[in-house]
């Protein structure tokens, strides 16, 4: 069951729209895999295998969301 609900988080994670999303569902697959390892669901190399696939959505996403800033700051502001 948890592994569902964490192959789900780790969808949102992919299409995360912004900074903040992407951080807030990060805490929820900590908690989630926290929670697991305590009870015995996860085992070692689970965690460290979804550690290193959080990281490389993480990587991705700010580099789009760098890119996303970028092109807006190009943008003047106002115009005249």
């Amino acid at each position: 069951m948890m592994n569902n609900q964490m192959e789900e988080l780790m969808g949102q994670l992919e299409v995360a729209e912004s900074l903040e999303q992407m951080v807030s569902i990060e805490d929820e697959i900590a908690a989630m895999i926290g929670k697991g390892f305590l009870d015995g669901e996860f085992d070692y190399t689970f965690l460290m295998r979804t550690k290193e696939q959080v990281e490389q959505r993480e990587k991705t996403c700010r580099e789009l969301f760098e890119r996303k800033d970028m092109v807006q700051e190009k943008r003047p502001a106002r115009s005249r």
